[in-house]
């Protein structure tokens, strides 16, 4: 459920424009950058305890996880997938979000769907009623 929890909420027109990109932002990035932001030594002015690993992403700079991932950790069937970290906190982060909400494509595609049919029937109500009240003078 973090990628979930990482949900991006926008303003009224802007959330119309999920429906268009099928796009869930916020927790699928925020668990790719937070795999891929651990660096050997923190930078100058920032201190880390013992026991604790530096990310340049999370809140705070230490984190106990130590980095999860490394070059040539899985190897794929297809010889050109590279096996690199960002390749693995890709597939990773979009495997969470998928698990997290399976039906997410086809829930935002019927949506999609939905908003064109209402403005079809919008349009053919505006027309009905020009039609109705074209007889009656104002």
């Amino acid at each position: 459920m973090i990628a979930k929890a990482r949900g991006i909420h926008k303003p009224f027109p802007f959330w119309v424009f999920n429906y268009i990109t099928a796009y869930q932002e916020g927790g699928p990035d925020y668990i790719y950058n937070l795999l891929t932001n651990y660096h050997d030594e923190a930078p100058e002015g920032v201190s880390i305890p013992d026991g604790k690993f530096y990310n340049a992403f999370f809140t705070g700079n230490a984190i106990s996880m130590p980095p999860p991932l490394s070059d040539g950790l899985v190897t794929y069937e297809d010889p050109n997938v590279p096996q690199t970290v960002d390749q693995y906190a890709e597939d990773v982060s979009a495997f969470l979000m998928w698990v997290a909400d399976p039906h997410l494509v086809s829930r935002k595609e019927l949506g999609f769907k939905v908003l064109i049919v209402l403005a079809l029937f919008a349009g053919l109500m505006y027309l009905v009623k020009r039609k109705v009240w074209s007889s009656v003078p104002h």
